[in-house]
């Protein structure tokens, strides 16, 4: 097992760093990284989390914002789950 603690400082810079993440890919790339994100979410979910499964999709410049900040909540809360660190969500 890694000896590295995980800090919430942590968890918060990863989770936006995922959701900036999707915005540089391919078409084809960012369709999936999202079946990755939906795997991720459907496994947490299925072991009794609250992590509920979801969907993301950007259909405009206007949503791209939302989307992110959207797709960095739900990756804050999928790794504080799989890493067991406690957060507070911060926009």
């Amino acid at each position: 097992m890694n000896d590295i603690r995980i800090t919430e400082q942590d968890i918060t810079s990863l989770s936006h760093k995922l959701a900036a993440l999707v915005e540089t890919l391919t078409p084809g790339e960012a369709a999936a990284f999202e079946v990755f994100e939906q795997e991720i979410a459907t496994t947490i979910a299925s072991r009794g989390s609250d992590v509920q499964a979801y969907t993301m999709t950007t259909t405009t410049a206007t949503e791209t914002a939302a989307t992110t900040t959207t797709r960095a909540e739900n990756w804050q809360t999928m790794l504080t789950t799989l890493t067991g660190t406690t957060t507070t969500t911060t926009g």
